[in-house]
């Protein structure tokens, strides 16, 4: 490799990087602070349903800093992605696309990724209607206290005996297979 080509993977290299670190540090700020959900809010009475695409053609159709916030939505996906993995919470998974559910302000907000030859991140909102308290969603205020479920300790102590019986058994001569198979038979009779 010549020096002009490894100057030219060392300034790719640092252009990636530095967009890695701009995305940890606005994924930070979306959960630091309530602005961006109140943004969110405020944004969804308007348009209850959007993706980060809508507005690529006619970006005048919004204001500036709607259209900002509009392209923080992967960040939100991101932080609402790290919290679900800490806690458990199982991603929603429908054809091309993964989503969460969170709540927050007697709203339902679902937020996710559609796959295909890219990537396009959503948000679907509606208001929580009666007073029975919705389960299974993820409180976005949790998501900014960083406060675990209640039983995250329980769950991890469980999960690490079931890793290590998974290495003894493995560790024993037992075919992955053998055991893949048992555990997707239980995995399925459950789901």
């Amino acid at each position: 490799m010549n020096k002009d080509n490894s100057i030219k993977i060392n300034g790719t290299a640092n252009r990636i990087a530095q967009k890695m670190e701009q995305k940890i540090r606005e994924e930070e700020e979306i959960i630091s602070n309530f602005d961006y959900i109140k943004w969110l809010e405020k944004f969804t009475k308007r348009y209850p349903n959007f993706t980060d695409i809508d507005w690529l053609y006619e970006p005048e159709k919004i204001s500036k800093e709607d259209l900002e916030n509009v392209n923080k939505l992967c960040s939100l996906f991101s932080a609402i992605n790290n919290y679900a993995k800490t806690n458990y919470i199982t991603t929603i998974k429908k054809e091309f696309t993964l989503s969460y559910k969170f709540t927050y302000n007697n709203k339902i907000y679902e937020i996710g990724i559609m796959q295909g030859q890219g990537a396009v991140f959503f948000c679907y909102s509606r208001i929580i209607l009666g007073k029975k308290k919705e389960k299974n969603f993820i409180s976005f205020e949790n998501v900014c206290k960083g406060k675990n479920l209640l039983d995250i300790d329980f769950i991890q102590s469980k999960m690490d005996e079931l890793t290590n019986i998974l290495e003894k058994y493995i560790s024993s001569g037992i075919p992955i297979n053998s055991i893949k198979s048992t555990v997707d038979k239980v995995l399925k009779k459950y789901s």
